[in-house]
């Protein structure tokens, strides 16, 4: 999988349109001038891809839109071209997160739970501007992966909501070692290099020992946890992971290796690195709060 990156991208491509992330003037008559502007200001950028969306947190898309030819009225003008570009971009909103995976499970290879058309409703409206030389509106809409009306909560309902996916984000068995690793140090977080293991984010990311047994169920922690953090966050290397965790109040993160991958979205540590785990969650909590990171190369 191709690297990640927590940072947004600042050149980016918007329903097809290429949208410089710097401010200076395009082309007489372009409509994306202002919204570049706005982008650059308050260093956003568009998401067109799942990864992505998981990198940044949000999925951002452009919509445009055009009142019906031969209308007169100013303001029915202005409103027929807003619902179009909202509806515009709403489309590639559902465009992105369809497909994303909801929950695999390890113990049937062929099962993956994504996200269909109609589970999340379009996001929020963030900028939005009428070009009256060209008689077209331009909207950016936003919807974050986690937090209030968020993707994760969306989730979350369709999880309680679904008996099928209730009982396949149900935990088994959790690890519980009868002895367990004497702690080596206080630790207040979790970094997981997947190390190019094959893995997918996903709103429900669990941590198995290689034995079979779950040492981490995001889905099993509080809701409002899991409304609020998800799975935890993804980076591209060890320093951005340790970055987005310091975001959420991480001083001194365990690192540990992924052993493989227990399915397309969950990954297995070794039985030392479980019992590391297990032991420094004691007292760090850093589980429960889901301060995860995952490294994805």
């Amino acid at each position: 999988m191709r690297k990640i990156l927590l940072a947004g991208l600042l050149s980016l491509i918007m329903g097809g349109v290429y949208i410089a992330a710097s401010p200076a003037a395009g082309p007489s008559g372009d409509i994306f001038q202002k919204a570049r502007a706005w982008l650059y200001e308050n260093k956003l950028s568009s998401t067109h891809t799942r990864d992505d969306a998981f990198a940044k947190g949000y999925v951002l898309t452009l919509g445009t839109g055009s009142p019906r030819a031969g209308e007169r009225s100013r303001a029915m003008k202005e409103k027929m071209a807003f619902t179009a570009a909202e509806a515009e971009a709403n489309r590639e909103i559902a465009k992105v997160l369809n497909g994303v995976i909801i929950i695999s499970d390890p113990d049937d290879p062929s099962y993956v739970k994504t996200f269909v058309q109609g589970i999340v409703r379009g996001g929020t409206v963030v900028y939005r501007e009428y070009n009256t030389e060209q008689d077209r509106a331009v909207v950016l809409i936003r919807k974050n992966l986690v937090g209030p009306d968020s993707v994760a909560e969306k989730a979350y309902e369709a999880i309680m909501e679904d008996a099928a996916l209730k009982k396949k984000a149900a935990t088994k068995k959790f690890y519980n070692p009868a002895a367990p690793t004497p702690p080596e140090g206080l630790y207040d977080g979790l970094i997981v290099d997947t190390g190019g293991h094959k893995f997918s984010p996903a709103i429900i990311n669990r941590i198995f020992v290689a034995g079979g047994e779950v040492l981490y169920d995001p889905s099993a922690v509080d809701r409002a946890v899991f409304v609020e953090r998800g799975s935890g966050v993804y980076a591209g290397d060890l320093s951005a992971a340790k970055a987005a965790l310091g975001e959420r109040g991480v001083q001194n993160p365990l690192v540990v290796k992924a052993y493989g991958a227990a399915s397309i979205s969950d990954l297995a540590v070794s039985e030392e690195d479980a019992g590391r785990i297990f032991s420094g969650n004691i007292t760090g909590k850093f589980l429960e709060s889901a301060r995860v990171a995952f490294v994805i190369k």
